[in-house]
């Protein structure tokens, strides 16, 4: 007897599905997705990202500047001064209006002029009562742990995407933050470049280090001794 290809399947619209998505509906069900969750999430990975005019938006960002302020401001007295909060909470300054119509402390008022151009976050939440352990947290996305270092996130972006050209990837001014944590499981060559240096209080000072000679070693000695170097890891390999 002739078994027809419908019969096999159930109905000619059935959607057949690969092990590897058997396989991730396993997962998916112990976090509590189904497989509707999935596919809607594969879809929204292939749609373009579109901006009011429907096309679709290139990245332009190359690199990222980090500016990290251990114990600087507060939200509450800078971006986030909560003018309606009782007065135990909202903070002693004032407030000023937005060029997006919401509000940032009187003591920011160029950047409130172009708050347009800038995108604040203000559900970032930490349970860690130490500055330094938390601090480690959020650099890291993971909470300290004596078992296991995690990398902080330049490591990741070095380890991830690479350098580009002749430049370091991951530079750190004047040098790292203990707390943020290191290199973690990766090898150290993702650990950041040190300057030693900071051009915001050293100015015209600002040299970086270890990029000039000692006084008491010549470029001749210098070079003699990276020609014994090469020689040495000619034989070694």
């Amino acid at each position: 007897m002739r078994i027809s290809q419908d019969s096999v399947y159930g109905c000619t619209d059935f959607r057949s599905m690969p092990r590897r998505q058997m396989l991730q509906a396993g997962v998916l069900g112990t976090l509590g997705l189904s497989m509707a969750d999935l596919f809607r999430l594969q879809a929204e990975e292939t749609m373009p990202t579109a901006g009011a005019s429907g096309k679709k938006i290139e990245p332009r960002a190359m690199s990222v500047i980090q500016i990290n302020l251990p114990g600087g401001f507060p939200h509450h007295e800078s971006f986030d001064p909560k003018p309606e909060a009782p007065v135990e909470y909202r903070g002693s300054f004032g407030v000023a209006k937005t060029n997006t119509g919401d509000v940032f402390s009187d003591n920011l008022p160029v950047l409130a002029s172009i708050a347009d151009k800038i995108t604040v976050v203000r559900s970032v939440v930490g349970k860690i009562p130490d500055h330094g352990l938390a601090t480690y947290h959020l650099h890291t996305g993971y909470t300290p742990s004596t078992v296991i270092d995690y990398p902080q996130m330049g490591s990741i972006v070095s380890h991830e995407l690479g350098a580009r050209g002749e430049l370091p990837c991951y530079i750190a001014i004047p040098g790292k933050n203990a707390s943020s944590g290191g290199t973690g499981f990766l090898p150290s060559i993702h650990g950041p470049f040190e300057t030693g240096g900071d051009p915001a209080t050293q100015k015209k000072n600002f040299k970086v280090r270890d990029f000039s000679l000692p006084a008491n070693l010549s470029l001749e000695n210098l070079q003699r001794r990276q020609a014994v170097r090469n020689m040495v890891e000619q034989r070694i390999r």
